[in-house]
């Protein structure tokens, strides 16, 4: 398995969390790979279903659900057409 560090920085650098938005249809992958970062990463469904990986544990994620993953983890998210 290929795992790809992901640098996150801003000018002002005062979150100790990313945040961004992706939109995640169909067959795909938000990253198409797994990745890790120094940062935590909030997550917030906004619509739809599917699932993050996270160190190899998937988690049923849907509308309303919000996780946490920290620093370090090995994680990446995949949307419900794929299946698990």
């Amino acid at each position: 398995m290929i795992v790809n560090f992901e640098l996150h920085e801003s000018e002002m650098n005062l979150q100790p969390f990313i945040f961004h938005i992706d939109e995640l249809s169909g067959s795909e992958t938000i990253t198409g790979y797994s990745n890790w970062h120094e940062n935590i990463e909030l997550i917030y469904c906004v619509d739809g279903k599917g699932w993050a990986v996270i160190n190899s544990n998937p988690i049923e994620i849907n509308r309303g659900s919000v996780l946490a993953i920290n620093s370090g983890d090995i994680h990446y998210f995949m949307s419900s057409m794929e299946g698990m």
